[in-house]
């Protein structure tokens, strides 16, 4: 590697300092696989994996929960119905039901898109 240097300057020409140092670095992952899809496998899966079922769900289970449990916890303290114990059992009641009918119908959306992944998988493997 020969560095041509200016006679003028003493200093080394850049451009044959880039030129021999330079490097070309390609990391292959001989392990990676890689999957054809068409466009409407492709929208299946991304609708599979942003559903709004899932967050009514969730979410109907954290307020579900909490004001079932609070509302039974207020009857055991004072052995009495009233208000606050009406409205958080009717709230919990409410939000735990939306969330179970709404986490049925995510677990059944959600097969379509685990269904072809699995089918896109047991394609035949292109060599690259």
């Amino acid at each position: 590697m020969a560095i041509n240097h200016s006679e003028s300057t003493g200093q080394a020409n850049i451009a044959n300092l880039n030129t021999a140092t330079q490097q070309t670095h390609i990391h292959i992952d001989l392990n990676k696989t890689f999957y054809s899809i068409t466009a409407t496998e492709l929208h299946i899966i991304e609708e599979g994996s942003s559903s709004i079922w899932k967050d009514v769900t969730l979410t109907g289970l954290g307020i579900g929960i909490p004001c079932c449990v609070n509302s039974f916890i207020e009857f055991q303290k004072i052995n009495a119905f009233n208000s606050e114990i009406f409205w958080n059992g009717l709230i919990g009641g409410i939000c735990s039901v939306v969330a179970f009918i709404f986490g049925i119908i995510w677990l059944i959306s959600s097969n379509p898109c685990k269904e072809l992944i699995t089918e896109i998988k047991q394609r035949p493997l292109y060599i690259v």
